[in-house]
This record gives C-alpha cells, sequence and structure tokens, in this order.
C-alpha cells in the first residue's frame, strides 16, 4: 500500500510571496504530490491584507489549498503553547497556527521567518522554507520545462550566495 501524501501547511508569508510573483500555479505543481493546508490563523491574515494586496485572494480562493479550523483540544492547546513566545506587537499569529496543526498531524510547516523556524525545530517538526520547495521541484523529472530552467538557476544562485531580485524573492 502507498505512503500517504505528505501534509505541507503553509504560512502567510511563503503564500503571500508566491502570489505576488504569479506563482501560485508554479505552487499547485510543486505541492501536486502532497495535502496543502492552510489553517484559519492563515486564513485571518490573509482577509486582514486583501485591501493592501489584492492577489491575497487568489490564495484564498485556490481549490488545491484545503482550509483548517484549529478547535481540537490539541490543537487550540498547541496554539496557546507557540503563541506564548511567537506573537508579539499582534504578529506571528499564523506562524503559530501553523506550527499547531503542523505538531498536533504530524505535518511539514512551511515557514520561512526565523523564529517561527527556530521553534519548529525546538519542538521536533518539520520544516521547510520556499526556496527548499522550489528547489525540491526543480529536481523532479516531471517538472515543466519552462519553469524548472527558471527554479534551477533561483536554486543555483542562492547556493552560490548569488544575491538576485528573483533569488531574494
Amino acid at each position: 500500500m502507498p505512503n500517504a501524501p505528505e501534509v505541507l501547511v503553509f504560512d502567510t508569508g511563503p503564500l503571500s510571496h508566491i502570489a505576488a510573483q504569479g506563482w501560485l500555479g508554479a505552487l499547485r505543481f510543486i505541492t501536486s504530490e502532497h495535502t496543502a493546508v492552510i489553517p484559519d490563523t492563515v486564513v485571518v491574515e490573509l482577509r486582514a491584507g486583501l485591501s493592501r494586496r489584492p492577489y491575497l485572494g487568489t490564495i484564498l480562493d485556490a481549490p488545491w489549498l484545503t482550509q483548517h479550523s484549529l478547535t481540537s483540544p490539541a490543537e487550540i492547546d498547541a496554539f496557546a503553547t507557540f503563541a506564548s513566545f511567537l506573537v508579539a506587537k499582534n504578529r506571528n499569529w499564523g506562524e503559530a497556527g501553523v506550527l499547531a496543526y503542523a505538531k498536533v498531524h504530524g505535518a511539514t510547516a512551511v515557514i520561512d521567518d526565523g523564529p517561527a523556524r527556530n521553534a519548529a525545530k525546538k519542538h521536533g517538526i518539520a520544516c521547510r522554507g520556499t526556496l527548499g520547495l522550489v528547489c525540491d521541484a526543480s529536481t523532479r523529472a516531471t517538472s515543466p520545462l519552462p519553469w524548472r530552467r527558471r527554479w534551477q538557476t533561483i536554486c543555483w544562485k542562492a547556493s552560490t550566495g548569488c544575491r538576485s531580485s528573483e533569488a531574494s524573492s
């Protein structure tokens, strides 16, 4: 029997950056072998940013991103734990929700924020950054050729320390 697909739970930042570049279709391809989830805390952050960044609506409308409300006692407890040290100045609610979901469900957190990544490591939660997902996809033989070449260039620049607008976005 085949293994269940890996669950990737996304924070607001990676989704926002990808949508701003018009790469949501590419992200759908990247996650096609996974289940992609956004917790309600990320949904709230995305909705709050809609007036300034209308492209965030494409994330909220994406049918392949499963929206999940953190409601079970285990999820709420985990959320309270992560919020207690990540949330400051009304920021990082999304990261706390992502880590809570990942902890309870054994998912991989997709986060780029340093403190949240450190918290994931400290609590034994698998985490990936946006660039890591893109680099993984660039090596898949099924990657559409134009995208694969661009992703490989981005990954090469990032791995050699070359910074460009592509490599830093």
